[in-house]
């Protein structure tokens, strides 16, 4: 990516949450007679466009944590790991000598 694109994601992402910020936050304790209402939507969808962005982030981190499981899923390496985890989690009982 070129830095200019960059730079339009960057302006883009921030006039966009300054929106949400301003329709979120400022919104609310105007009047309602007030023209600046005319430039936001209902209040409802500020809080559905935040839950589908939090499911989407959800679902891509998941979906990448998922992809870098099954590339690595031989079973040589599942094995050493197993082994590995039952031996750091055995419980160890102490051997007492009888006299």
């Amino acid at each position: 990516m070129s830095r200019s694109t960059g730079y339009t994601v960057l302006g883009v992402s921030t006039v966009g949450f300054l929106y949400y910020v301003v329709w979120v936050l400022v919104t609310p304790f105007l009047a309602d007679d007030l023209g600046v209402q005319d430039y936001f939507p209902d209040k409802i969808y500020a809080f559905i466009l935040a839950a589908g962005v939090l499911l989407f982030v959800v679902t891509v981190a998941l979906t990448v944590i998922g992809c870098g499981m099954f590339r690595h899923n031989s079973d040589e390496d599942l094995s050493q790991y197993y082994a590995w985890q039952a031996s750091r989690f055995t419980l160890q009982t102490p051997q007492f000598k009888e006299e």
